[in-house]
Order: structure tokens, then C-alpha cells, then sequence
């Protein structure tokens, strides 16, 4: 059986974006950063996205800037199956990703009954906390940047 395990950077007073959607101007990643997100990719049998964290995602790995900037990770995160929660897109250019139009929680319970590595969510607060008010993540990893929003 599966787990889903939510993975968010926050700062210190509980901000994971900037005061736009999808502002993470202010995320610091460094080699000790780096060095962690290969090694979940690496634990991780697919990722997870809600529709605003996944067209980020979208927008950012498959361009020239992050293979040449992180390309390890960048080739991970291309490559690795992805699911799309919405309602409101009908299809993912996004290598590997499928789109889920149903009822999030029932669609995660029948992908937690799979065998496999773990369901890895990425942000997604909306579906994150959709997850968590059913219960259905399983592990939190938050990283703190050490930086306050004010």
C-alpha cells in the first residue's frame, strides 16, 4: 500500500507563497536543498499536484533554465509519473502527467491501495488540506527557510 506523503517549504511564521499565487521568489535552495529533493524523488513512485502548483511545476521543469540549473532533479521531476487534481483543466502537457477529474479524496484512497513507491504532493494547499481534513496524508515533511514574511 501506498503512502502520500506532502512535502511544502514554509517560512518560520507559516507562509508557504508570497502574496501572489505561485510567488516562491523567496524559497532559498542551496546543495543541502538540492541533495534533499533527489533523494525524495528517488523514494517517490509518482507525484501529486492541485491544479496552481502543477501548472507552476509545469511552467518551470521541463525549461531550458532548469535543466541546466538543476538538471538532476529537473530530469526526475519530468520523468516521473504525475497526476493533476482539477476540474477545470482537460488536459496536462506536462511529460508523464495525467489529469484526475473526479472526487480527490475517493480517486487518492484507490492510488493509496496501489503497490508502489509513495505518492509524493508537492504544495497544493488546497489539496493538501482537502487530504488532511480526510486524512489521507500519511507523512508531513515541512522545510522552514529562515526568512519571515511581513
Amino acid at each position: 500500500m501506498r503512502r502520500v506523503i506532502m512535502f511544502n517549504l514554509i517560512t518560520l511564521d507559516g507562509y508557504f507563497e508570497g502574496t501572489n499565487k505561485w510567488d516562491i521568489a523567496w524559497h532559498q535552495v542551496d546543495d543541502e536543498f538540492n541533495q534533499y529533493a533527489i533523494e525524495q524523488l528517488n523514494q517517490a513512485g509518482r507525484l501529486i499536484f492541485g491544479r496552481v502548483t502543477y501548472q507552476g511545476m509545469a511552467d518551470y521543469w521541463p525549461s531550458p533554465a532548469a535543466i541546466k540549473n538543476d538538471p538532476i532533479v529537473a530530469n526526475k521531476m519530468n520523468s516521473l509519473p504525475k497526476y493533476v487534481f482539477s476540474r477545470t483543466i482537460d488536459k496536462a502537457d506536462w511529460n508523464n502527467t495525467q489529469v484526475i477529474k473526479g472526487d480527490a479524496v475517493r480517486e487518492v484512497k484507490k492510488l493509496k491501495q496501489e503497490d508502489g513507491k509513495d505518492l509524493l504532493l508537492f504544495g497544493s494547499a488546497n489539496l493538501s488540506a482537502t487530504f488532511t481534513k480526510n486524512g489521507l496524508i500519511d507523512e508531513y515533511r515541512l522545510m522552514m527557510n529562515p526568512i519571515v514574511n511581513i
